[in-house]
Formats: structure tokens, sequence, C-alpha cells
């Protein structure tokens, strides 16, 4: 093994940018992380994060928080009060008024999937354009519908205690939206990383990142690595790798079986346009693409600022190592 570590550092010396330290170099030979983000307790130092909006979230305490604008969740179980990571959500709207402790009311509805979602042991009734009965279970757990109305007047009619209630346009309900007289949207959350030889390789590198999807949208963004926006991109998304240059689309490992509401470990290598993408320790899956895209900015939680592509889950932790690792290492690192 000693002399596969000493072949293997002769030749990336020979293939690492002249723009790379030195510490890079002794970095790759022993398959150190040149960046490790761990957002177990905060941001790490070095991110840009921004909302325009303030959001909600559990605290450690297992009680909801209001963070304001521009201030990142760090999200708690509120049963287990265990770390949950970087809350990141794309943006939606809340219709319903005073939401805080829920009504009777009625709302304009299109020919579009909803999400109904709330606190309490109570229930809401649709009737109008939509039909069906939403009931809580406690005060502490959340319960939703997900429904399809046609376009008129929706009706909600309120039984008993309902609190912190959703109505949002989405197959799935993101984190409470406080309203009072008028409906009010929550901006998207953003985190972005600038690339630079101090941690990232243009011509190989390997990344390892855990985190919690909170749906199962075929675009839900884990990682976008590009050049600045979507012509030049190598994204983890909720249904594979996809690496495009020049909004074209290069083949790329197909899907690993990412799974929402479920805590995932991916590994990604990249090589001279070859890739190997694996999850929680699995098969690893190979492709090769025409080239790998440049690369100036990572970021973390959706794809390209899309709200539409946004995680809607956790971010635990990002590995970044500044060499392809072998796939058994791959593997082993994400199992």
């Amino acid at each position: 093994m000693r002399q596969i570590y000493i072949r293997l550092l002769v030749v990336l010396t020979f293939f690492i940018p002249s723009g790379c330290s030195q510490s890079l170099v002794q970095q790759v030979a022993s398959f150190t992380p040149s960046l490790v983000l761990d957002f177990g307790s905060g941001l790490p130092a070095g991110l840009i994060f921004s909302r325009s909006s303030i959001g909600t979230y559990m605290g450690i305490s297992g009680v909801m928080q209001i963070a304001a604008a521009n201030v990142p969740r760090i999200e708690y179980d509120p049963i287990t009060h265990n770390s949950r990571g970087l809350l990141m959500e794309g943006a939606r709207t809340n219709r319903l008024l005073n939401s805080a402790t829920l009504s009777t009311q009625t709302t304009r509805t299109t020919d579009t999937t909803n999400t109904l979602s709330f606190y309490g042991i109570g229930s809401v009734t649709l009737s109008g354009t939509a039909t069906g009965t939403l009931s809580g279970t406690n005060l502490t757990s959340r319960v939703s519908l997900t429904f399809r109305p046609t376009a008129g007047t929706l009706i909600l009619t309120v039984s008993g205690s309902v609190t912190n209630a959703n109505l949002e346009v989405g197959a799935f309900a993101t984190s409470y939206i406080p309203t009072t007289t008028i409906a009010v949207t929550r901006s998207a959350d953003s985190c972005i990383k600038f690339t630079g030889s101090d941690w990232y390789n243009q011509l190989e590198g390997s990344l390892v990142v855990e985190f919690t999807p909170g749906s199962a949208h075929v675009n839900s963004g884990v990682y976008s690595l590009n050049g600045g926006g979507k012509p030049n991109r190598m994204d983890l998304r909720f249904s594979g790798v996809i690496i495009s240059l020049s909004g074209i689309d290069q083949v790329a490992p197909a899907s690993v079986g990412i799974m929402a509401n479920v805590d995932n470990r991916c590994g990604f290598s990249y090589h001279y346009g070859n890739t190997s993408l694996v999850r929680n320790g699995g098969t690893v899956h190979q492709a090769s693409t025409m080239s790998i895209p440049t690369v100036t900015q990572m970021q973390i939680g959706n794809l390209d600022g899309n709200t539409v592509s946004s995680l809607n889950g956790h971010i635990q932790k990002f590995t970044y190592y500044p060499l392809a690792v072998p796939d058994s290492y791959l593997q082993s690192l994400t199992n």
C-alpha cells in the first residue's frame, strides 16, 4: 500500500496545476481533506449565507424559533434534541391568514398541487374546490395533507385547536410561515462557498456530503459546483449527478437511490472526465463525460440559486478531497 501511495504522489505532483500550493500536494498524498464544512452547531467560516425574509425552525430546546433575515437556521430534532444541520429551503407563500391560531376562512386556488399542514389536536375540513379532512394528533406533532384543487374558492372549516398552519403551493410541507392579515412569503435560502487553490482542484477531486432531503423532488439540489451559473456546472441532485457544459447535460452517474426524509451520505469523485458516485457505502456508479466544467463556486442546498431546485432539507457535513480517491475508499467514506 505504501508503494501505491508513493506512485500516486508522483503522478499527482506532475498533474497538479502550477497555482496549487505545496500543502495541497502533501494533502493529496495522505488522502487528507482540504475542506471540511460541519453544520452541526453553526455556519462554518468562509460561507456566504442569505435569505431576504425571516424563517422558522426548531431550536435545541424543541421549541419553534424565528431566525431574522440572512440568519442561517441550524435545526434540531424536537424529540432527541440532536442537530439536524443547516435547513435549506426554497421560497414558499403561506396563504392562510392569522396562521398562529387558525379559524375558518376561504382562499382562492388554481389547478395546482397544494399542501396544508398544522400542529394541534383539531381538524381542518376542505370544501369548495377540494374535499377532505386533516386531523391533528397532538400539540407537538405536525400533520399535512397534499391535494390538487380546482380553480375557484376553497373553504377551510376549522374545528378545535389548529396552530401554526401553512397552506402552500407544492407537493410537500416546508417550515411554518407566520401570517397575520395577509399572505406571507418566506424567501429562498442561499449558501455559497467560492473555490480557491487552497482547497479546490480543477483536474480531480472527491466530495462526501451528509444530508437529509425533505422531499423526493427530482431536482432537489444538494450542491452545485459551477462557473457562476447554469451553463457550466457539476450538480448532485435527488436524481443523481448531472454535469453540464454550455447548458447541455453530459453523461453522468445515474441515481443511487437517494431517499427523502432519510439520512444520506453520498460520495462523488471526478478525474479527467471519469466520475464515480456512491450512496451509503453501496454500489459505485461510474461514467465518463466529455470534460469537467470550470468551477468558481459551490452552492450548497440548491442548484444555481434556483428556488424550485432547493434541497428543502438539511445539510449536516460536506468534505472535499483534492484528488479522486479510489472507489473502495469512496465507499468507506460513505459507509
